[in-house]
């Protein structure tokens, strides 16, 4: 049988390149490792400014919403209490017209009639305003 020879080994020789070698690729990953954890850090902090960003506008939006419905709610209210005082001056008013009396009077009567009918319809707008959207206004026909 034939015998093989292989080359002797180098052996574990200390080689100051070596050693510095191994310490720059050491650096070098560590470097890398670290410029990666950075990145990574402000990705993860610009998406978390991010969603507080949105959730900041989306409760700013939801404030907004309830105030307006205490608003409208309030505007309801005025409203059909002013068009409760509204109804007693229209009467009022029919009751004078109904009344025999001169030219003036009834000029002063039909402003005031007039006046009335507007008032009556700004308090409509109002009560539109305090309902929830959607839903149509409620007409009742109170003679029926």
């Amino acid at each position: 049988m034939a015998t093989v020879d292989f080359p002797a080994p180098l052996g574990p020789a200390y080689s100051p390149l070596n050693s510095w070698t191994s310490v720059s690729v050491a650096l070098v990953f560590t470097a890398v490792l670290q410029d990666a954890a950075v990145r990574s850090v402000r990705r993860a902090s610009e998406r978390a400014a991010a969603h507080a960003a949105e959730r900041d506008l989306a409760l700013r939006k939801s404030i907004d919403a309830q105030k307006m419905e205490v608003i409208g709610r309030l505007a309801s209210g005025v409203a059909h209490d002013f068009n409760n005082l509204l109804m007693v001056i229209g009467a009022t008013t029919e009751s004078l017209r109904l009344a025999e009396g001169d030219d003036e009077r009834a000029e002063l009567i039909e402003e005031l009639d007039e006046a009335t009918s507007r008032a009556t319809l700004m308090t409509r707008h109002l009560v539109a305003l305090g309902q929830p959207h959607g839903r149509p206004p409620l007409v009742l026909d109170l003679a029926a």
